[in-house]
């Protein structure tokens, strides 16, 4: 697979995500028990938001 295609792949993801993201805390996330789960959930799908973001490097 070519960068570009993994770069496009990418883009429909994140698209994906910041599509459905507010639902998914608002109605899924409170149904998982643990706490640090949810967190940890949070947390992956930002960093999977902003990946490719130069505002966001470390």
């Amino acid at each position: 697979m070519n960068r570009c295609r993994r770069y496009e792949e990418r883009k429909i993801i994140n698209i994906i995500l910041e599509n459905h993201f507010e639902k998914f805390k608002q109605y899924k996330l409170p149904s998982i028990k643990s706490k640090e789960m949810r967190q940890h959930i949070i947390n992956v799908i930002e960093k999977a938001l902003n990946c490719g973001n130069i505002e966001h490097a470390i």
